[in-house]
């Protein structure tokens, strides 16, 4: 995989399965009526990944190869990791996308973390049965099952299978 002519060094993968408040994180009526939305990080993976508040990513859209400016805001338990993924300048951005999938709580979002803070996000509907079983999407958050395999044409050596 290759993002804008590099070759990819995939830091990790999550995933979370969306909320409501996730996909309508806020509305604000009268003149402004923009919708708002954002993309959980549970902290495990934030601390893993060391995504830290304040960063602005590059974003590629799996679906469309858009790219788009995402901003790790919020904080954990240890200030300086975000909790949440948002559009940068733009609160919208993630609604917008959500609203282009039609997405509702249940659906998955997937998200790819690269070096030189750049990442992908892959939206998987709660009625793709074949893409939820084949990335093993059993809880509301974790590691895709084949967390290695969007990296592998960018990788050299050798895969250990067995010590046997």
């Amino acid at each position: 995989m290759k993002m804008d002519n590099k070759e990819c060094k995939l830091i990790g993968r999550y995933y979370v399965q969306l909320k409501d408040v996730h996909i309508n994180w806020g509305h604000r009526a009268g003149r402004e009526k923009n919708k708002e939305a954002y993309l959980p990080i549970p902290s495990k993976y934030a601390y893993a990944f060391n995504i830290l508040r304040g960063n602005e990513y590059t974003c590629t859209l799996q679906d469309t190869n858009n790219t788009i400016r995402l901003l790790a805001a919020g904080s954990q338990s240890r200030n300086d990791y975000a909790k949440q993924f948002q559009g940068a300048h733009d609160l919208s951005l993630l609604y917008d996308w959500y609203a282009s999938h039609n997405a509702m709580a249940g659906d998955f979002v997937v998200v790819n973390i690269f070096f030189q803070k750049e990442m992908t996000l892959e939206f998987i509907s709660q009625s793709q049965a074949d893409r939820i079983k084949d990335l093993n999407l059993v809880h509301s958050s974790g590691k895709p099952f084949n967390a290695v395999e969007s990296c592998r044409a960018a990788t050299s050596g050798f895969r250990l299978v067995s010590l046997l």
